[in-house]
């Protein structure tokens, strides 16, 4: 566990002043600020991939598929969250959208079969109640 607990929290920062940058872009830039921060990230992919040496190829149509329909739902939720953060405040857009973990525990555990415990089902619990709360 400790070792996660670093680079998750890490993890954290990166993804809690993301926002914060695209608010600041979006206002200043538009929706190119969008294709900008794409761009920007599709660069520190592939230099990743560079620096670590791995393969271009891909010989699994099934995890090739699920990678593309995977971009185009983060690209299209992306494309979306700019649109919001352009005409409504930041703490609120990103608190909606800070809850998809709920969506993504709740299919994983319809479509991949995966355990959700009683505790993970009251945290679900909780963030629907705080949205309820939050956006009153």
């Amino acid at each position: 566990m400790r070792t996660t607990l670093l680079p998750a929290l890490f993890i954290l920062l990166l993804w809690g002043t993301w926002p914060l940058f695209a608010k600041v872009s979006v206002g200043r830039l538009g929706m190119p600020a969008l294709f900008w921060s794409q761009v920007s990230g599709l660069l520190v992919v592939g230099l990743y991939l560079l620096w670590t040496r791995h393969a271009w190829v891909v010989n699994d149509p099934v995890g090739f598929a699920a990678s593309v329909l995977g971009g185009v739902t983060v690209a299209t939720g992306s494309l979306l969250f700019y649109h919001l953060l352009r005409k409504h405040p930041t703490a609120v857009i990103v608190f909606l959208t800070g809850l998809y973990p709920v969506v993504s525990l709740l299919l994983a555990w319809l479509l991949l079969h995966e355990r959700v415990s009683a505790v993970q089902m009251a945290g679900i619990l909780l963030a629907l109640a705080a949205l309820i709360l939050l956006t009153r």
